[in-house]
């Protein structure tokens, strides 16, 4: 590229209308959905720790301590812990939506599922459900973002109804 400069990622922003979203698929068997709220820091860490690796993109998430969590996720004065929703299976947090409110506006911080959960439609769930509580409590906007090679993730939010408001493309100049 010109001067030197590679692109390392691509990330794809996107809005939806919560109120308008599809009504949640069923809840798996032996899923029981809840929100953070009803939660503790350690589940929802754990639950962090074993989803973050899989995050692509340049941030390596793999050594996120449990006291960074703490500071900036869990204590954050925008996390919303009664809408974001979790799934929760076997003792365990196994899927869950992070979100960020401010007033009518609504961002997804994070979707994670754990790998030994995947292909069960738990994320779909999870955001759909969390979504439709926003809508409830007044939330007209939603936004996120996901990796362009992403494709689960970007799959479940096209089915959401979400439509692409912007791109960024990464870019480092290597040497």
């Amino acid at each position: 590229m010109q001067q030197g400069f590679q692109a390392t990622e691509v990330v794809l922003y996107a809005k939806v209308d919560p109120r308008l979203v599809p009504e949640p698929p069923a809840i798996p068997d032996g899923v029981e959905l809840t929100n953070l709220a009803s939660l503790d820091l350690q589940a929802a860490y754990a639950a962090f720790v074993a989803t973050a690796g899989d995050i692509p993109g340049d941030q390596d998430w793999s050594q996120f301590p449990l006291e960074l969590f703490e500071r900036e996720v869990w204590n954050s004065a925008s996390l919303d812990r009664e809408l974001s929703t979790v799934a929760v299976a076997d003792g365990k947090i196994v899927c869950f939506t992070n979100v960020l409110t401010d007033g009518d506006r609504l961002w997804t911080d994070m979707t994670g599922t754990l790998p030994a959960y995947r292909g069960r439609g738990l994320a779909k769930v999870v955001k759909t459900t969390g979504l439709r509580a926003a809508a409830a409590a007044g939330i007209t906007r939603a936004y996120t973002v996901n990796h362009e090679d992403n494709r689960p993730m970007r799959a479940i939010n096209d089915w959401l109804g979400y439509s692409p408001v912007a791109r960024h493309t990464g870019m480092v100049r290597p040497g």
